[in-house]
């Protein structure tokens, strides 16, 4: 099987996993190189971002950016796994806290904030995903870890539903987030949808359809296919340096840079104190 090169934003639908959504695509794009820039649980829909063949070598540099989700929260009670997929283990009041007592605990959740992540999640602990010990009924010590929420506004409020706009930093709960927000509010709590809106620049809006994808036309290359990464320019000798894994003299300032040559991507570096080092490079276009 043939590999093929580029990005492609997705909107995943419900219902599927993250694996797949990539175990359906790898036929239809004629590839087995397939990276991503962040999972999405089954109930949970939007914005994957994608990467292909040689563009799975920025998944270190790209899941670092930040996102953004509408999360719908159900007052019915708590669950097992802080989602609409668990039991419920601690019943909730049924209605939406008022809207003034909501914003007035929000604040306590954006910044710099420590969170615990769910028991049910993919976190390891010694070589083990935190959701199969649990699914054992093992009991599992999940340690609070820091996380940033760049803000948390309320888009729709009723008695029956509460949706909120999330802006967070790389690794962040949002089922998680829900459960703390029911709890400041002596309100048990769970994410009933979730729906991710934004990866860095990239938006759900402009994304392709699970059903449009036929073939690897879709996908983007080039400078376009990467966004909210810095770029800078090579010539063709500091190109043939930089695949060669030698260093490069430069003038830019420090920082982790993706250096093109015309449209194809040559190396993502780290410059410091005027030498480009190279983190992964890029076959020769």
């Amino acid at each position: 099987m043939a590999d093929v090169h580029g990005v492609l934003p997705l909107d995943k639908p419900t219902g599927m996993s993250s694996f797949d959504v990539i175990r359906k695509l790898r036929p239809v794009l004629g590839t087995r190189k397939v990276g991503h820039t962040g999972t999405l649980d089954p109930f949970a829909s939007g914005l994957m971002v994608l990467l292909f063949g040689h563009y799975t070598r920025l998944a270190d540099l790209m899941v670092a950016q930040d996102k953004r989700y509408l999360a719908t929260v159900d007052f019915s009670g708590r669950t097992t796994t802080d989602d609409v997929e668990g039991d419920i283990v601690e019943p909730g009041p049924g209605r939406v806290p008022d809207r003034a007592a909501i914003e007035a605990v929000l604040p306590r959740f954006v910044g710099d904030i420590e969170q615990v992540p769910p028991v049910y999640s993919a976190i390891k602990k010694g070589g083990e995903a935190l959701y199969k010990k649990a699914r054992r009924g093992e009991t599992v010590e999940v340690p609070a870890r820091t996380v940033h929420v760049a803000g948390i506004d309320i888009v729709e409020h009723s008695p029956e539903t509460l949706v909120l706009d999330v802006r967070c930093g790389k690794g962040t709960y949002i089922r998680a987030l829900a459960r703390d927000i029911g709890a400041a509010l002596s309100a048990p709590c769970h994410l009933s949808a979730l729906r991710r809106t934004e990866v860095g620049p990239y938006e759900v809006d402009s994304a392709a359809r699970l059903d449009e994808v036929r073939g690897p036309d879709r996908l983007q290359t080039g400078r376009a296919a990467v966004r909210g990464v810095r770029l800078t320019d090579v010539d063709a000798s500091s190109a043939e340096r930089l695949w060669q894994g030698k260093t490069v003299s430069t003038a830019e300032p420090d920082g982790d840079v993706l250096c093109f040559l015309g449209d194809d991507p040559v190396a993502w570096v780290r410059i410091e104190r005027g030498q480009m080092r190279v983190k992964r490079g890029f076959p020769p276009a």
